[in-house]
């Protein structure tokens, strides 16, 4: 890869690049960068730490120096002068989860298309940020500020190592993350994750014996379980009941009864929980089942408290929090993760609140609605809206960039999901993609066309061009 010609143009560095490109996203993709247990300087696990090597490697080969903040966060940089602006990807990915056609970390390609978690979210637009600036430096253009690219590790499952970042490590004059599948983003709603504990009563003959759902409290969950215990025919007779009454949930559903165990499931269909009218939230739907059926001789109330307040969770409704503004939309809120310990049946809510609502609001809302019902409701976490106006100058390079490229002009736009432009100041999320990319994050068969992967290091090329100039 070393002594290239500086004379030759772009497009034809770009093919010269192009299968080392697709070749080291393959790589990419084929490590299970989901979070782990912590090990000796691999904060996030085995998996985000082998992806994070990866990154660092091949920027090592490529000509840039690299930093390794002992597995929190990793980083290439090329350039010179005082200020410095960033584009921020991420390594780690969210679980799997099921009903993939394809292996989810086999990297395979069908029909131009490279199937894998990551390869949208954001394994992908980060690999093509990384030739990008490999491009920009065999060019030797005449830069005033040093370019680097911040390796994320822990995005999908807290923003620890890019806080840790933001707090030890140089700021950013400006950048972009490439994390979104279209246009520009200007303002991303506030997250807070809510849990709520409401205690489940003894039934005397029948009792909950287990009750989960969830990898990640940011997927709609595609799977819910209740497993009762208690006396036989009791439960045969519920067992029927369910039976018949399960088929009325939008996706179905399972009963099956061994002996003295009744074990019931809800299918749902995953998706990301800023879009949560895209999925089909199966805690939600076994709620609905169990707490508008019970068994005969006993209530199970905690059920139907929460098929009341989740009967239709995507924008809050049931919980007093269906909330919007004009900058962003409408407030969504997805009951991501649920279990059943010590008595106490728990849900965790993944809530996106508009940009000029405070986070504040929501939570005394919820404790209003919930409180009197027995539930105790925690705040667990949150993270500010954010919010540039559509006419900032960091706006309009990256519009200009990707007009320079492509002879159009990106969407400008709001969203509710959370990206890595929340986590430094003067950073936006910024899709360099020509056609946009169909909006896979987080569910199954999740892939990116190779035409759009390769075609997006030039347009971030000229975003990092512009950005450093």
């Amino acid at each position: 890869m070393k002594g290239v010609n500086r004379d030759m143009s772009e497009k034809s560095l770009l093919e010269k690049y192009r299968p080392h490109i697709i070749s080291n996203l393959s790589e990419m993709i084929r490590i299970r960068s989901v979070e782990g247990p912590p090990e000796n300087g691999k904060p996030f696990g085995e998996g985000v730490h082998q992806a994070l090597s990866l990154a660092l490697e091949t920027s090592s080969e490529l000509g840039f120096r690299t930093v390794n903040r002992d597995g929190m966060i990793g980083y290439a940089e090329y350039g010179s002068g005082k200020e410095m602006i960033a584009v921020l990807g991420h390594l780690d990915v969210v679980p799997e989860g099921k009903g993939w056609k394809y292996p989810p970390f086999g990297a395979e390609i069908h029909e131009g298309r490279m199937y894998g978690r990551g390869t949208t979210d954001d394994k992908g637009p980060t690999i093509a940020a990384l030739w990008a600036l490999k491009i920009l430096a065999d060019e030797d253009h005449r830069l005033s500020r040093r370019i680097r690219i911040i390796f994320g590790t822990n995005e999908e499952s807290g923003f620890r190592g890019i806080r840790w970042y933001a707090a030890n490590e140089e700021t950013p004059i400006a950048g972009f993350t490439p994390d979104i599948h279209e246009g520009i983003v200007h303002a991303e709603k506030g997250g807070l994750h809510v849990k709520l504990d409401i205690p489940v009563e003894d039934q005397g003959k029948i009792f909950l014996d287990s009750f989960k759902a969830g990898e990640a409290v940011n997927i709609v969950p595609d799977m819910c379980e209740a497993v009762f215990r208690g006396d036989g025919p009791e439960l045969q007779k519920w067992a029927d009941s369910l039976g018949k009454a399960v088929g009325s949930l939008p996706l179905g559903g399972e009963v099956s009864l061994d002996g003295t165990s009744l074990v019931v499931n809800a299918i749902g269909r995953a998706a990301h929980a800023s879009l949560p009218e895209k999925g089909e939230n199966a805690i939600a739907c076994l709620c609905r089942l169990l707490g508008d059926n019970p068994p005969s001789g006993s209530s199970f109330n905690a059920f139907r408290i929460l098929s009341e307040l989740l009967g239709d969770p995507r924008f809050g409704r049931d919980l007093g929090i269906n909330m919007s503004d004009e900058v962003s939309g409408a407030l969504t809120c997805n009951p991501g993760l649920a279990s059943f310990e010590k008595g106490l049946l728990s849900v965790t809510l993944d809530i996106r609140h508009p940009v000029t609502i405070p986070g504040d609001l929501v939570i005394t809302r919820i404790r209003e609605r919930v409180e009197p019902l027995g539930i105790e409701c925690t705040e667990t976490s949150r993270a500010k809206p954010l919010h540039v106006p559509k006419d900032s100058p960091l706006i309009k390079d990256l519009s200009e960039a990707f007009h320079e490229v492509t002879g159009k002009y990106p969407e400008i736009k709001a969203i509710g999901g959370g990206t890595y432009a929340k986590a430094l100041p003067n950073v936006v999320a910024f899709a360099p993609f020509p056609a946009g990319l169909p909006d896979l994050a987080h569910q199954a068969d999740e892939y990116i066309d190779i035409e759009e992967l390769i075609s997006s290091v030039l347009i971030i090329k000229a975003a990092m061009i512009r950005l450093a100039r």
